[in-house]
């Protein structure tokens, strides 16, 4: 009880360092002895711009993208399955204590779920061939943000390198094929010219 503003309180210093001398505090970053990336960080101490309470409206509205991407992932995976019954479920996010409490005061864990959540929306689309190239360069990045967010989404990386490779692995060996088949005539063609 009171973790997060306990969180917020005992992390609302590094935010403060990196508005007053960002460069100092971003190369200094190990001596503060925090576990999290820097990036949740950077990005409070661009909101702190707009004062504490601005800041925790900022973040509270950011946070609510975590449910709308949540349900755009349901509504990918069971389209047969009533929207109102999707949104509805989406919207059971907004009852947990843990996504209230962090959403009010801020925490990198938050930043990496709605990054995570948005990873698997790209993968979901990748898996369905909607642009399959562009949704999977696109997971790949929001999983980075989420890993660099919270290094707990990390672990994520190796489902989704073999998802990925194993869904693009037809498409590399028809190239592959296709390249040796042509290196091998060029090739051919010297060796038979040449004699």
């Amino acid at each position: 009880i009171g973790g997060a503003i306990n969180d917020y309180k005992g992390h609302a210093h590094i935010a403060e360092k990196f508005k007053e001398n960002f460069l100092f505090t971003f190369f200094n970053y190990d001596d503060l002895g925090h576990r999290h990336s820097p990036v949740f960080y950077i990005f409070k101490s661009i909101a702190l711009n707009f004062g504490v309470t601005g800041q925790k409206i900022f973040f509270l509205h950011f946070f609510l993208l975590i449910p709308v991407f949540f349900y755009k992932c349901l509504k990918i995976k069971f389209n047969n399955v009533s929207k109102d019954y999707l949104r509805l479920f989406a919207a059971t996010i907004l009852l947990f204590p843990t996504f209230r409490a962090y959403a009010i005061w801020p925490d990198p864990h938050l930043l990496g779920v709605l990054f995570f959540t948005i990873s698997i929306y790209y993968y979901l689309k990748m898996k369905n061939n909607f642009r399959p190239f562009k949704n999977a360069l696109l997971n790949t990045f929001f999983l980075s943000l989420a890993a660099y967010a919270s290094p707990n989404f990390g672990i994520f990386a190796i489902f989704f390198f073999f998802a990925i490779f194993f869904s693009f692995f037809a498409i590399f060996f028809s190239f592959f094929v296709l390249i040796s088949f042509d290196s091998f005539c060029h090739i051919y063609k010297i060796i038979l010219f040449n004699n």
